[in-house]
């Protein structure tokens, strides 16, 4: 039995649908670590592949006249 989505209206968790696109290799990751309770796996994975684009954001700046909060 999966774990809750709604808890309150007693409507199970089933899994995560993609929206007609392949889910790629997240997807599988994060409905294991829902299942598990474990989400160290995922965190890892995630946090390699923030680390690998890390460099596309180098050395790019805010447009002058640009808010970083807008």
């Amino acid at each position: 039995m999966g774990i809750p989505l709604r808890a309150g209206e007693g409507a199970p968790y089933i899994r995560l649908k993609p929206a007609g696109l392949d889910e790629g290799p997240v997807i599988p990751v994060a409905e294991q670590a829902i299942e598990s309770g474990s989400p160290e796996r995922l965190i890892a994975m995630l946090t390699d592949t923030l680390n690998e684009h890390r460099k596309d954001f180098r050395g790019s700046a805010i447009p002058s006249g640009r808010d970083s909060n807008s």
